[in-house]
């Protein structure tokens, strides 16, 4: 069994070589990765080597091979993928498998989806996470369709926007009981590989001071945030993690349906921050943690998202 990053934000399908993790990245260890590893087989050699760039700076290099797959409760039989020889990361994270579930094309990779036509009802699919007691999250991933069962109705569908990526539109932002932003009007890119939640800088500033704001009147005592320009984020005392406020922000033109998000401050090791980035453009970028509480429905061959509160368990 392996663990997966599941990727909205690009349509790369890869998983870690057994070979190359134990004799190359960490030759002599006996150690098992702890998200599991692809192990052949049979014999198993490098052909039509390709990589894949990130826009943090990693690099994953893959060569073409064929398996057989079941992902979730999917059999996707023979499928081809990539598999890793090669990986460079700037923050010397460790490797990872992806499951793509964007819809960019590169040539001898063809995405998941793609490869399930004809085996899966269709090419939706539907995504999830839930927030449980002691900061546990879990999620799920239905391929080939939805499931009514998982959110409250209304599914309030809305128009992807971009062919090549998941794009949507953002109507309006606020953040606890502040004064709602209306009219954004910008394109938003759901990518549930980022990490964070990209911002672009004419709404920045006004975002962080606006969540600084209410988490210093929740708490009672004057927070200090500081700059990390390294990290690009604003790190805080770890003893204010309770006290920051939702964040809603509106999808589509007319701001519905809104998703709320609550899990954008983070606790890594002792060091707490808030993973919001401001950037020189004016797309967004909306990560993982945007799924969790509301239901994701993605219907790529329709150009449109359904959208709805998450059911209680």
């Amino acid at each position: 069994m392996m663990h997966a990053l599941i990727d909205t934000g690009t349509s790369a399908l890869f998983f870690v070589w057994s070979t190359w993790f134990y004799h190359f990245y960490k030759p002599g260890s006996r150690s098992n990765l702890p998200i599991g590893y692809y192990q052949c087989p049979g014999s198993c050699s490098p052909i039509q080597p390709t990589d894949f760039p990130y826009l943090d700076g990693t690099k994953v290099y893959v060569f073409q091979h064929r398996g057989n797959a079941r992902i979730g409760q999917t059999d996707a039989g023979s499928i081809k993928f990539g598999l890793v020889y090669k990986y460079e990361a700037p923050d010397n994270a460790p490797p990872f498998h992806s499951i793509g579930l964007g819809t960019q094309v590169y040539p001898g990779y063809p995405s998941l989806m793609s490869q399930l036509q004809g085996k899966a009802a269709d090419t939706s699919f539907a995504l999830h996470l839930r927030a449980h007691r002691c900061d546990a999250v879990t999620g799920e991933l239905l391929l080939g369709g939805g499931d009514p069962s998982l959110y409250v109705a209304p599914l309030t569908f809305i128009p992807l926007r971009s062919q090549g990526y998941h794009v949507v539109e953002i109507g309006s932002l606020q953040v606890g009981s502040r004064h709602k932003t209306i009219g954004i009007n910008q394109d938003a890119v759901i990518d549930s590989g980022a990490e964070g939640l990209f911002v672009p800088n004419m709404y920045f500033e006004a975002l962080i001071k606006d969540i600084f704001d209410q988490a210093t009147a929740l708490a009672g005592a004057p927070i200090h945030p500081q700059w990390v320009p390294k990290a690009r984020l604003y790190e805080f005392d770890c003893a204010f993690m309770d006290f920051f406020p939702p964040i809603e922000i509106g999808l589509g033109s007319a701001g519905q349906p809104p998703i709320l998000v609550t899990n954008y401050a983070r606790n890594s090791g002792g060091i707490c921050s808030v993973a919001i980035t401001g950037e020189a453009t004016t797309r967004w970028t909306l990560p993982a943690f945007i799924l969790v509480g509301t239901y994701f429905e993605f219907r790529p061959s329709q150009s449109k998202l359904g959208v709805a509160k998450l059911a209680q368990n």
